[in-house]
């Protein structure tokens, strides 16, 4: 499966977690994908490079060229690339409840690790 992996950017997030995650939730991963901006996304760069020895696909927003569209259009693309969706947020981001909105839409698995600690 393509995992994208996501989350709040207040939380700290790290390789560790990601991996308790993933196993928890039993996940086949065979490519992670990334925004490249943020804990969730560093984190889950980290741990495709780690346990699937694998570089993760990555959709960094092109804030120069798109503007205020960037973030939108990154995660519309990574939405489409992507099977599955591993939020890790604080349950209650507006950017993470529209991920999880978008991939639900399209019918796609959301697997949830809500985290109340911030950094």
């Amino acid at each position: 499966m393509k995992l994208l992996i996501a989350g709040s950017s207040d939380l700290l997030i790290d390789c560790d977690l990601v991996e308790q995650a993933v196993k928890f939730f039993r996940l086949n991963v065979k490519e992670v994908v990334s925004g490249s901006g943020g804990n969730a996304d560093a984190a889950g760069e980290d741990w495709a490079n780690i346990f699937l020895d694998k570089e993760p696909k990555t959709f960094p927003a092109n804030w120069r060229q798109e503007g205020a569209a960037a973030g939108s259009a990154r995660n519309t693309s990574m939405i489409e690339y992507a099977d599955a969706l591993l939020l890790i947020w604080d349950g209650v981001s507006q950017d993470s409840v529209d991920m999880k909105h978008c991939m639900q839409e399209l019918e796609k698995p959301v697997y949830e690790m809500i985290l109340k600690t911030s950094l």
